[in-house]
């Protein structure tokens, strides 16, 4: 994948997070066109996990896939008594699609993410190899067909 000028935006401000949230430790990741996979590490008190964020975009960013150690997403807390509203993983992607819609000038992002715990190195290997994979997954993607169909229709190509 090569990324666009969103692209680029929402791939620098995913990096960022670990720069601005010492607590996370960013893995695999990949900017897609209409959203991004990402695995983050969430360290601190309140207890760490890891954890597997999808999270879609409404506009174009093409794409790029990072390896582990350049990427970022999110993990879950199991005492959420312990940790501060601003520490929990909705915050932190709540912070992220924030920052790339204030920077692309728009909101972009649909209102929701998927979001699941890892619990074993297994489940970490298959979520890690989906990222890794996604960009030659993407011409079966129902998003790039419905646009693929539209840009065949408007320039008459069959």
């Amino acid at each position: 994948m090569v990324l666009n000028e969103w692209g680029r935006i929402a791939h620098d401000e995913w990096i960022n997070s670990a720069n601005i949230r010492p607590e996370i430790e960013l893995l695999e990741f990949i900017v897609m066109p209409n959203h991004i996979h990402g695995i983050i590490i969430k360290n601190g008190p309140s207890a760490p996990d890891m954890g597997v964020c999808d999270t879609p975009l409404q506009g174009p960013s093409d794409g790029a896939n990072m390896s582990p150690r350049n990427a970022p997403c999110r993990g879950v807390s199991h005492t959420p008594n312990l940790r501060s509203p601003s520490d929990t993983i909705g915050a932190i992607i709540r912070g992220y699609k924030s920052s790339v819609s204030k920077r692309i000038g728009k909101p972009i992002w649909q209102r929701n993410y998927y979001e699941h715990i890892i619990r074993d190195g297994g489940d970490y290997e298959k979520i890690a190899s989906y990222i890794a994979g996604n960009p030659q997954t993407w011409d079966a993607d129902k998003l790039f067909q419905k646009q693929l169909g539209e840009f065949n229709k408007q320039f008459d190509i069959n």
